[in-house]
């Protein structure tokens, strides 16, 4: 009886672990580091005049938020 006890109490470990890899693993989102804005002004780091503007944004999710945000770049005209 004993080998049965513990080969229960092993099986209900494997499957709690497994149960809270699983749900910590996909709570996560994807991190790039550094913000798209600011992936943006480094790119324009040699245009004298710009404007970056949130031209839209985007949500989705209803536990766990995601945003989507499109940027529009105006740059002045030369002459």
């Amino acid at each position: 009886m004993k080998i049965h006890d513990n080969f229960s109490y092993t099986r209900t470990l494997l499957f709690l672990f497994a149960a809270i890899v699983l749900l910590t693993s996909g709570c996560g989102g994807k991190i790039d580091g550094e913000p798209p804005i600011e992936k943006i002004k480094v790119s324009l780091v040699n245009v004298p005049t710009y404007s970056i503007i949130l031209e839209d944004m985007k949500e989705e999710g209803n536990f766990f938020k995601t945003y989507f945000h499109k940027y529009r770049i105006v740059q002045e005209n030369e002459g």
